[in-house]
């Protein structure tokens, strides 16, 4: 009798071992993805954190609210522009993370920017051009409605 056969990959590895590449690049580019963001997400918070009075906190402790209610009651509500805003710039600095997916990540699991990256260089189809005027015309959305939502004027503190 012969021995069981494994199923392997092109590559040359079971399942379990691709899964488990896959999954620790998702979490390297994940790591990696916000260790480069989180400067655009603290410079915001920080902008919105500088209009931030503080005598509403006492306000709302000599009110008798505990530490916890008044952080989600009169702290939270005032950061949270900022904080919103730190995400979308965080989100918008992660659709250029073509460097950093390509030469710290591997080859089975591909992010957007590296897909539209890999696409150019074979071929400039109108599909390439379309994802691409999407992710412009989302990145432009997002910024409207953060404008909208927060001012950019005063999320980076310009004016008075």
């Amino acid at each position: 009798m012969s021995a069981p056969a494994t199923r392997a990959s092109a590559a040359g590895r079971p399942p379990a071992l691709q899964f488990l590449g896959s999954l620790f690049f998702t979490c390297f580019l994940f790591v990696w993805t916000f260790v480069f963001a989180i400067p655009f997400v603290i410079r915001s918070v920080l902008a919105s954190h500088t209009r931030f009075d503080h005598s509403l906190e006492e306000a709302a402790a000599n009110l008798g609210a505990t530490p916890l209610q008044t952080f989600f009651r009169v702290t939270l509500p005032i950061l949270r522009p900022g904080i919103a805003s730190g995400a979308i710039f965080a989100f918008l600095i992660s659709l250029d993370e073509v460097p950093i997916a390509l030469f710290m990540g591997g080859g089975d699991a591909t992010t957007l920017p590296v897909k539209i990256f890999t696409a150019i260089e074979i071929s400039f189809g109108g599909d390439i051009l379309a994802v691409a005027s999407l992710v412009v015309c989302g990145s432009v959305v997002l910024m409207l409605v953060l404008d909208r939502l927060v001012g950019l004027e005063r999320l980076f503190a310009t004016k008075n």
